[in-house]
């Protein structure tokens, strides 16, 4: 029970900081600025971080690497794979594909490294 109250709260101070940068942003460059804050927000990390939820990280490991996946992994697959595939619809289905079995698997490959160190 207090595992997942503390979660929560971490969650929340998550959310907290990036309204503080919104806020930031908002009063920097006005609606614009806040709009595209929680755009970037919305579209790069809480995907990456649905996909990780499940797996065994802890909550600031999960949004560090969303960040890195949105931002830097997954433009860089979906460029990958369309210079092989000449749709580039295709090629953004099949980087999320490859990105989600990825998350998917991943308890499954820490459980095998695991075993193999002991």
């Amino acid at each position: 029970m207090m595992v997942g109250f503390r979660m929560k709260l971490d969650s929340a101070k998550w959310l907290a900081c990036i309204l503080a940068v919104a806020f930031v942003a908002f009063l920097l460059f006005g609606f614009t600025g806040f709009r595209s804050v929680i755009a970037i927000a919305v579209l790069f990390i809480v995907p990456s971080w649905l996909l990780l939820r499940k797996t065994g990280l802890d909550l600031e490991e999960k949004m560090f690497f969303s960040l890195f996946i949105g931002l830097g992994l997954f433009p860089l697959l979906v460029f990958a794979v369309n210079q092989l595939v000449p749709s580039f619809r295709l090629s953004i289905a099949a980087a999320f594909a490859a990105i989600a079995a990825v998350a998917f698997s991943w308890p499954k490959i820490l459980g095998k490294l695991r075993r193999k160190r002991q």
